[in-house]
């Protein structure tokens, strides 16, 4: 057994005392948790490695008050395995730094950094460190977090946006941190707080979840702004420092540009010495871009094409001016031209009573390029026309924040270039509908010949029942290529079995009129010449399409196998007549 000499046993009770009073003062004053386990010894904590401090929350606004106290403050977390002591580390807010005492955290530990007034208000929600802070601006402001050793830890550079809710930006609500361990893309890792009391401090956030970043970033638009430059815009913010450099842009028989600036991290603008040629493709490639977490860009090559468009490039065609009850209006472009235009080079506008252009609007929002062939019907409410009119191609009707007036009865649609020359134009009235029809309320107009002019008589017509009426995004119920000649018809096949097998289970006949605003008469006879359903009944027709029998009469029962006739009238207005007789066998029931 080791005898201790009394002077040195002194000295180590005195050691012992002293520093269980510190513990107590650390522990009273917020400083040291104490969770019922004997303290540990210090740790050796050079492993830096596994030290890992977060700004975690901000008060940055705390009136008007929801339920946590009126004062700004700071939350840290150590989200590192190791403890860390605060002792000559800063917090910087702008300009303005602050030096942290002595203060150890265990790992998964929080610390508030607040005045000593908010101190021991704020030490009822968890632990507090007294600190100066400076004054800590509602709209934004850059918060540094530096290690003793001068090193940055954390960084937040904040904005009210980040609240991503208009009522809590108004103040009285924290912004959290969503996932501690993830260190990039600051914007989407923050919110505000959930908490009933408008914040967590010295607690597991309230947001708090996996908030990983494996989203491939994407380009949205490469815009050439002149024969010179060309702008790129991102969908996420993206690596500025390599945004920024040249070398990470090829364009095709010119290589790099001579300057590659950034306007933000979602935008670069390039400039090239040479200039490009006019209607000619060009293929850009990106090379070694990534977002703020370091995933690449998820396509790298984009084609460029300065355009100048000429008259009837873009044409006018199909117009909704008239819709249901609750709906909107839509205006159909075809781009009949072998340039992929951007729907920035065009411009919608009406005309008034005097023929003075009136309420041009941009059509810059309505997103991608037209490529050659393709369609783009705008309206201010794309889920409208989307319900309204089932299309084929959705992804070719586009919403945009406003379009010119068009009335009922009359009115003018032009489509002009950015620096006003008029691309096409259409003189609408009502009575270019079909005569036949009593309601055109939800009826679009179609152009029947992209090759012939907009105000040559007959060249518009209405959509057909067929179609629903109106055919927003891809080719019209009504588009033919020749106003002569006769219409055609013929079924698929003789005989049909409609017992549901998915075989021949409706009698298909296909038609094609040589014109558009033909109608028809259809009917189904038995052997001995009764009439057993008609099929149509001034039904208008699309240029092209189909008429189907099932194989049920005029009280809706199947009809007994065997022969029947079918017989189809088809006309038009301006005398023209043709009549069809057909042979057709019904073999079977379900």
């Amino acid at each position: 057994m080791v005898t201790l000499q009394p002077k040195i046993l002194t000295l180590v009770m005195v050691c012992a005392i002293e520093y269980l009073a510190f513990f107590q003062e650390c522990r009273y004053e917020g400083l040291i948790r104490v969770s019922g386990q004997a303290a540990a010894v210090l740790p050796n904590a050079s492993d830096e490695s596994e030290k890992r401090m977060i700004i975690n929350e901000l008060m940055v606004d705390p009136t008007p008050l929801v339920g946590l106290p009126d004062f700004e403050w700071i939350e840290l977390f150590n989200s590192g395995n190791t403890r860390v002591n605060l002792a000559g580390w800063r917090i910087t807010v702008g300009t303005t730094s602050r030096v942290l005492t002595e203060c150890w955290l265990d790992p998964g530990e929080f610390i508030i950094l607040c005045s000593s007034v908010a101190s021991g208000i704020l030490s009822e929600w968890g632990r507090t460190l007294v600190v100066s802070l400076p004054a800590l601006r509602n709209s934004g402001n850059r918060i540094v977090l530096y290690d003793s050793e001068n090193r940055s830890a954390d960084e937040v550079n904040y904005t009210d946006k980040w609240y991503n809710d208009t009522r809590k930006r108004g103040g009285g609500w924290t912004l959290e941190r969503i996932d501690p361990m993830r260190s990039c893309g600051e914007a989407a890792n923050w919110t505000a707080s959930i908490a009933p009391q408008g914040g967590t401090p010295g607690a597991e956030n309230s947001v708090f979840a996996d908030n990983r970043d494996e989203i491939m970033p994407e380009v949205i638009r490469v815009t050439l702004t002149s024969l010179h430059t060309a702008g790129i815009e991102f969908s996420e913010p993206m690596d500025v420092s390599q945004l920024s450099r040249d070398v990470n842009y090829r364009l095709q028989g010119i290589h790099t540009p001579i300057r590659a600036n950034s306007a933000g991290e979602t935008f670069v603008m390039l400039e090239w010495d040479t200039a490009l040629e006019v209607n000619v493709s060009y293929l850009l490639t990106l090379e070694n871009l990534s977002d703020l977490c370091g995933n690449m860009l998820k396509e790298n090559t984009f084609s460029l094409e300065w355009v100048e468009l000429a008259e009837g490039d873009v044409l006018i065609n199909e117009v909704l001016f008239n819709p249901w009850p609750g709906g909107v209006d839509f205006v159909e472009l075809y781009n009949r031209s072998q340039k992929r235009i951007d729907p920035g080079m065009l411009v919608l506008a009406g005309r008034d009573r005097q023929l003075k252009l009136r309420q041009q609007v941009s059509l810059n929002a309505a997103g991608n390029l037209i490529g050659p062939g393709e369609y783009l019907a705008v309206t201010i409410n794309r889920q409208n026309i989307l319900s309204s009119y089932p299309s084929v191609c959705p992804q070719c009707v586009a919403q945009i924040p406003s379009m010119p007036a068009y009335n009922n009865d009359e009115g003018w649609v032009v489509l002009m270039d950015a620096s006003g020359q008029i691309i096409d134009e259409l003189h609408y009235t009502e009575k270019m509908h079909h005569p036949l029809l009593f309601n055109v309320k939800g009826v679009s107009l179609e152009r029947v010949h992209p090759g012939k002019p907009a105000d040559l008589p007959g060249n518009w017509q209405s959509a057909s029942p067929e179609s629903g009426f109106a055919t927003p995004g891809y080719r019209n119920s009504q588009y033919g290529t020749d106003i002569s000649g006769r219409a055609k018809i013929s079924p698929t096949e003789k005989y049909f079995t409609p017992d549901g097998d998915g075989i021949n289970d409706e009698l298909i006949v296909c038609y094609e009129t040589s014109g558009p605003g033909w109608l028809a008469n259809a009917w189904i006879f038995d052997i001995h010449g009764n009439m057993v359903l008609q099929l149509l009944r001034n039904r208008m027709l699309p240029v092209s399409g189909v008429i189907s029998w099932n194989g049920k009469g005029n009280t809706g029962s199947m009809m007994p196998p065997g022969p029947y006739i079918l017989i189809v009238e088809m006309y038009d207005l301006s005398g023209g007549l043709e009549k069809f007789r057909h042979a057709v066998y019904l073999s079977g029931s379900p």
